[in-house]
């Protein structure tokens, strides 16, 4: 069984048992957009089968790939580590794939419509002449059905890869249960985190003393990591799955919070969600409800599947955030939860209410975020990268890079990922840190290789020098000036398979351009908005502007990493190429005007 699209061949490569498959093909709503429905019909209730459906592309004019987990890697290798097939769940990953060239224009995207259950795609070379492609779907995830419908997405259109992948995001958001949350002004505030000054030793009296300078350095909330619920001063869950405080270490959380709050601030809390250790009252409580472990593991995974364990876990939410009166919570480690066990056998058991945890992940977390919101309608909820996708976004207001602690370019790329799936929801960077005997420049560099997202720092503050201070008040100071633009502006992050070395955000007023290399953005004929900031996210000792048409005047304004300004003047914006002469992790501000205005 197979259809024609765009003129490949996508055709069902599997035994569908006995369900009758049909295969359909219908055009999008725009030219060059295709969708093929895979629908599977049965009289009876039966185990749905393994599925894949597969195509080949003529290996013309795409170099490149993009999807959710290829990270540095956006090569089309045989590397057994190159993400060319990527697997996703609910909780896991997002099913999408993309094929572009040297420019970044898009040659093939695809996305799956089950963003649930168990699925992987990709792709693969053989001679190097033909790239084959597949989508498959985990019969055992979805369980026993009397149907099944399955949508492949496929988008061809000579387009820039970044709309094709922001398309996918829309047509996810439009399926349903997919429809992202609201997202509350305070989830796009600078963030103190916890997490790499005490990791799992949280010392409260510190961290409000911190949390002091911070309200005066421009944060608007404080997380408090891992630590708090437990006795143990080196990492490990042995005793996490009680959720109780741990009074050695945090002897009055409730007033602890009320002293930050009178700051100015907001408080958020962590939990490893699924995580229960063997020293834990839940652990004895909810034994036979988890998943399984390797022999001798000190903690396991609650399986969501069971309405028992969601209950459990929504009343431990609701308590804390009612009783501490925190403002959000971090909810870590949903990835963390397998199960290979036939969807058949999952059923028979009788206790669990659904077969694949991707199912049961999202019972527990919508069920969660009504109920916390029930206490407080603004709660902010953090997901971590990896559990980013469509799926997630119904329950999650922030999603934050997965960790990489003094890597500017993991950050970099990894904000940019998620920005590109993560349509209104807000990106957060991982908490930045440095060292804080650098130069004050290359300090500045780890904020701004994450300026498109929401910056977390994880730095003890009364420990930094007076340059630094400055250099942190004036760079959060910028990032929540322009967040309009920065955050949900029109959103261009150039030469993925680079790694994003230029990255523009635009909208009416204003545009921002990161250069995170040393190398020329040309804007061609875009008009320049009135305002326009040139940041230099690299070591070159100027910034290179390519004008494709005469902008009018300009009035330029040079500062350093701190925001001191080093040089005003007037210049004429016209064709050809610019140089602006800036430090490392300076700004350049281009206030444009026409001829007209200026006479």
């Amino acid at each position: 069984m197979h259809i024609s699209i765009h003129g490949i061949d996508v055709r069902l490569a599997s035994d569908c048992g006995a369900f009758t498959p049909s295969l359909n093909v219908d055009r999008g709503d725009v030219d060059g957009v295709y969708h093929a429905t895979l629908q599977l019909d049965s009289k009876a209730a039966l185990l749905l089968p393994d599925l894949k459906l597969a195509w080949d592309l003529p290996a013309v004019d795409f170099h490149y790939k993009w999807n959710p987990r290829c990270g540095q890697n956006r090569a089309l290798d045989v590397g057994l580590g190159s993400f060319n097939h990527i697997q996703s769940a609910a909780h896991n990953g997002a099913p999408v794939f993309s094929l572009y060239n040297l420019a970044g224009i898009n040659a093939c995207t695809w996305a799956l419509s089950d963003v649930v259950h168990e699925t992987s795609t990709g792709g693969a070379y053989k001679s190097g002449q033909t790239f084959y492609c597949d989508a498959k779907v985990v019969g055992n995830s979805v369980g026993i059905v009397t149907r099944y419908v399955l949508t492949i997405r496929f988008d061809f259109r000579r387009i820039p890869y970044y709309e094709a992948i922001t398309d996918i995001s829309r047509y996810w958001e439009g399926l349903p249960g997919c429809a992202p949350c609201t997202v509350p002004a305070a989830a796009r505030k600078p963030l103190l985190s916890s997490w790499y000054v005490y990791e799992i030793r949280f010392d409260p009296d510190d961290f409000e003393a911190q949390c002091r300078i911070a309200a005066e350095t421009g944060f608007e909330t404080a997380i408090m990591d891992d630590g708090w619920q437990t006795s143990q001063t080196t990492a490990g869950y042995e005793n996490n799955g009680d959720w109780e405080v741990c009074k050695e270490k945090v002897p009055d959380l409730e007033s602890h919070v009320a002293r930050v709050h009178a700051m100015g601030m907001k408080y958020m809390a962590w939990f490893a969600v699924p995580l229960v250790g063997v020293q834990s009252k839940a652990f004895h409580r909810f034994k036979a409800m988890l998943l399984p472990g390797r022999e001798g593991a000190k903690w396991y995974s609650f399986d969501m599947r069971f309405p028992e364990v969601r209950e459990y876990l929504i009343e431990r939410f609701e308590s804390f955030v009612s009783r501490y009166r925190v403002d959000g919570l971090k909810l870590d480690f949903i990835d963390s939860c397998n199960d290979t066990n036939p969807g058949s056998a999952i059923l028979e058991d009788g206790r669990r209410d659904c077969v694949s945890i991707g199912e049961g992940m999202c019972k527990l977390l919508g069920e969660a975020k009504q109920r916390l919101c029930a206490i407080n309608p603004g709660i902010l909820i953090e997901f971590r990268q990896g559990y980013t996708g469509p799926a997630m976004r119904t329950s999650a207001n922030m999603l934050r890079a997965v960790d990489c602690a003094n890597s500017l370019g993991d950050n970099r790329v990894r904000t940019l990922d998620l920005r590109l799936l993560a349509g209104s929801t807000a990106v957060h960077s991982d908490p930045i840190t440095w060292n804080k005997d650098e130069p004050v420049h290359s300090a500045a560099m780890q904020i701004i290789h994450a300026l498109f997202s929401v910056p977390q720092i994880s730095m003890r503050l009364s420990d930094l020098p007076d340059a630094h201070r400055k250099m942190l008040r004036w760079q959060l100071a910028f990032c929540k000036s322009h967040e309009d633009v920065l955050q949900s502006g029109a959103f261009r992050p150039l030469y993925p398979h680079l790694l994003y070395p230029l990255v523009v955000a635009r909208n009416a007023e204003k545009m921002v351009i990161a250069f995170y290399a040393d190398m020329p953005m040309r804007i061609g004929d875009e008009a320049l908005p009135a305002d326009t900031y040139l940041v230099n996210g690299s070591y070159a000792s100027e910034l290179l502007l390519a004008v494709g048409q005469t902008q009018g005047r300009a009035f330029v304004t040079v500062m350093d990493c701190c925001g001191v300004r080093l040089r005003i003047e007037n210049i004429v914006l016209s064709s050809g190429l610019h140089r602006f002469t800036v430090p490392p992790a300076g700004h350049v501000h281009l206030r444009c005007f026409s001829d007209e205005t200026v006479s």
